[in-house]
């Protein structure tokens, strides 16, 4: 199974316009390979969301290495970063990141065309994501007519207009209720499952990490633990993610 995705002592710095320097990534190595479900958890300023954004280009790393599908991020020009960004991820945010003043369908059509796709195809891969996602009656809806359950499903169809080999989630359901929030993470394992879509994704729910392949926990910008599903079910590997988490917090009061 081919590596995808590989790190090794990665470091971010920021100083903040000051002397003073802090580590939001302290030498991370971290690999997901083909096909993986990796949920990546962890307290506010752990630095989960920093570790995402690099694994994803939309940040750049202060040392070590990051090589996406075996290519060496650092080797690549801007606009080799912008074009793989393009054509390989897929990304799924908080907020949906949806345009306004744009419709349903202009939205999820929008990366496609960017990648001068050809109009047909993009007319037929929309039309099966949005009856594959229960969205067919919204497409002609602006974002702000739409609840946020439909918008999530609507930037999933973004994300998945392109067939990307890699989905970058980050709190995909933060911004959503507990019914949505459990039929979203069903799509997501769905994908995975059936169609081997490689996800990435932070999130602070662990029954939403509870969905994935393997959950790591990060904190002072190191990865400190990892769970493997394996062969537990998944009110098992929610039990063991309860437990790390619990200790994590016990351990945090005590300090």
């Amino acid at each position: 199974m081919e590596r995808i995705i590989e790190t090794k002592d990665l470091m971010k710095i920021y100083n903040y316009g000051t002397p003073v320097e802090t580590a939001a990534l302290n030498k991370v190595t971290f690999h997901a390979d083909e096909g993986d479900f990796v949920t990546v958890m962890g307290p506010s300023g752990s630095g989960k969301s920093t570790f995402i954004n690099v694994l994803s280009t939309l940040d750049f790393y202060t040392g070590g290495t990051v090589k996406l599908m075996g290519k060496d991020v650092r080797q690549m020009n801007s606009n080799e970063v912008a074009r793989f960004r393009r054509e390989h991820l897929g990304f799924v945010f908080q907020e949906f990141n949806l345009l306004d003043t744009e419709t349903i369908y202009e939205n999820i059509g929008l990366s496609a065309a960017m990648l001068k796709t050809d109009r047909r195809k993009i007319t037929e891969r929309l039309e099966e994501l949005a009856e594959r996602f229960r969205i067919t009656d919204i497409l002609n809806k602006c974002p702000y007519e739409c609840s946020a359950g439909q918008r999530q499903r609507a930037a999933i169809c973004r994300a998945l207009i392109h067939n990307p080999d890699i989905i970058m989630a980050d709190e995909p359901t933060g911004a959503l209720d507990s019914s949505n929030s459990f039929e979203l993470m069903k799509i997501m394992k769905q994908l995975n499952d059936e169609q081997g879509v490689t996800i990435i994704m932070v999130t602070h729910d662990p029954l939403v990490a509870s969905f994935s392949k393997r959950m790591i926990m990060i904190r002072d910008g190191s990865i400190e633990h990892e769970v493997i599903r394996g062969d537990m079910t998944q009110k098992e590997y929610l039990r063991e993610i309860n437990a790390l988490q619990d200790a994590e917090n016990e351990g945090l009061l005590s300090i």
